[in-house]
């Protein structure tokens, strides 16, 4: 007698496993339906919910935003973006010049120097750049901006701290320059200008935005001992009692 004879006399019956294939029609369509459904609540869940930690001026939150923040806010929100920090929109190039004492005494001012393209020129081609050479610099400019207004008049308690910050590592990038060399110590007066530009919009944008540069130029700075790196502070400080 074969085992599944005596199965069947014990009253136990063997099925077979349950598979899609083994449904009927109707129960086949229902389960594809829901399956359906629920992949395209998936992706147009987590489609919602890249579009909302984006740069803001991406171009579906421009057609769709009321729709996206209606859906993704309050249950949904996020406090951080998907590029942290987001993507920079403006080109900032920062240039310097300094006023060096000669040995006869005379004042002599400089020519205007690109800090910015020396950063980059440093990054260009490189497989692993420098962080500084990628943020330092823009990201002092940054807080010395939000910290001051047009005419570089303080806004905030930290403004000193910030101008301060900016001098001082504008007049090490000035090291080795033309008209100042390696003797920072001669240097009197340091002096920053800036021309901002909007990155230009990709074709599918429907807004458009000049770029047009938007030039700065903050007045003089005295450069004080403090400012200087080192054994330069003190001789500097020696020959200003």
């Amino acid at each position: 007698m074969q085992p599944s004879e005596k199965l069947r006399q014990v009253g136990i019956v063997r099925t077979e496993p349950v598979t899609f294939g083994t449904l009927s029609p109707l129960s086949r369509l229902i389960l594809a339906g829901f399956a359906l459904a629920v992949s395209l609540a998936s992706l147009a869940h987590a489609a919602a919910a890249i579009v909302f930690v984006a740069p803001s001026s991406n171009v579906a939150m421009e057609q769709h935003g009321d729709a996206i923040n209606d859906y993704v806010r309050p249950e949904f929100t996020r406090n951080w973006r998907l590029f942290a920090p987001n993507p920079p929109q403006v080109n900032v190039h920062v240039e310097a010049r300094a006023q060096t004492r000669r040995a006869d005494g005379a004042l002599v001012t400089t020519q205007w120097v690109d800090l910015t393209e020396q950063d980059n020129g440093a990054i260009r081609h490189q497989l692993l750049p420098s962080v500084s050479n990628q943020a330092q610099l823009r990201r002092a400019w940054r807080v010395f901006r939000d910290t001051h207004d047009e005419a570089g008049t303080p806004l905030t308690r930290s403004a000193a701290l910030t101008e301060a910050q900016l001098r001082r590592l504008v007049l090490r990038r000035l090291e080795g320059a033309p008209g100042v060399g390696t003797d920072l110590g001669a240097v009197r007066r340091v002096q920053v200008r800036t021309a901002s530009a909007s990155v230009a919009a990709p074709p599918w944008e429907s807004v458009r935005r000049s770029t047009a540069p938007v030039r700065r130029e903050l007045p003089w700075w005295t450069v004080r001992p403090e400012d200087l790196p080192g054994e330069t502070a003190g001789t500097a400080a020696g020959e200003n009692r």
